[in-house]
């Protein structure tokens, strides 16, 4: 009798341990699966283009205030390099991506990258 409430007591526990447990390493494995996928240098970030070349990446994360066409806007350049100073915002153009985790509203979506192409004003 007692062998028997154990071996029901067991059957029943991996029947409520099994699908949760499925249901976590099928979590984990999205995840892992996410953090794998090949990102691009400039993802999630506002980059400056003078010409055809990449002057300037700010990341989204630390951008304090994003700038419009006809924006005056100072660039550094890499230590020991030319190419620092005003510029000129031309053009703005965003790109975004569907938002799986922000579905309080109708049509998520979130910033991937934002491109200003800029034109020299001073150095």
């Amino acid at each position: 009798m007692l062998l028997t409430t154990i071996y029901v007591a067991g059957s029943l526990a991996s029947l409520l341990t099994l699908p949760s447990l499925w249901l976590f390493f099928r979590r984990w494995y999205r995840e892992a699966k996410e953090q794998r996928a090949p990102r691009g240098v400039s993802e999630s970030c506002l980059e400056f283009l003078y010409g055809r070349t990449a002057i300037n990446l700010v990341r989204l994360s630390n951008l304090q205030f994003l700038p419009r066409a006809g924006d005056m806007v100072w660039l550094p350049s890499e230590p020991g390099e030319k190419g620092a100073g005003y510029y000129e915002v031309v053009e703005m153009s965003h790109s975004s991506t569907a938002d799986e985790k922000g579905n309080e509203i109708p049509c998520p979506a979130r910033p991937v990258k934002i491109v200003a192409i800029v034109k020299k004003r001073s150095g």
